[in-house]
């Protein structure tokens, strides 16, 4: 975080009063697992204050407690009026934070989802493929007989 705060010319003395996440910041982060390394870039971001954010794959590899802080500050930022952009593809957890959400196909913006219909969506979206996918299990212990 040090070199990070050093980068952007921000002075920051005490890095402890950050580490929402409680990292070990006096070891190498080559060492550190993908959870570690989003988090810390997480954190990172928040030492300076932004009108937008482009989180890719926030929670990826990162831990039930991390994913739950990461929710709840994303939920802060926007009663902060700060616009978050989101690239995911958990859909749960983008439920619990987006006002809304762009399905993107190959590319392509195939539909934009509001809160009050991201239910309807998961439902949609698990028939039209979950379920497809689940129909295909007929071998090993799911083989009829």
């Amino acid at each position: 975080m040090k070199f990070i705060s050093n980068s952007r010319k921000s002075i920051r003395q005490n890095f402890d009063e950050v580490n929402l996440f409680e990292l070990p910041l006096d070891i190498y982060i080559d060492s550190f697992s993908t959870g570690m390394k989003k988090k810390l870039a997480f954190t990172s971001l928040l030492m300076d204050e932004f009108q937008i954010y482009v989180l890719d794959e926030p929670f990826n590899g990162v831990d039930m407690e991390g994913r739950l802080l990461i929710q709840e500050i994303l939920k802060k930022l926007n009663e902060l009026g700060k616009t978050v952009f989101i690239s995911s593809h958990i859909v749960t957890y983008l439920s619990e934070v987006c006002q809304e959400i762009h399905y993107l196909n190959n590319g392509i913006f195939e539909e934009t989802i509001q809160k009050e219909n991201f239910k309807e969506f998961q439902e949609n979206w698990n028939s039209q493929t979950i379920n497809v996918q689940l129909n295909k299990l007929n071998f090993g212990p799911f083989k009829e007989k």
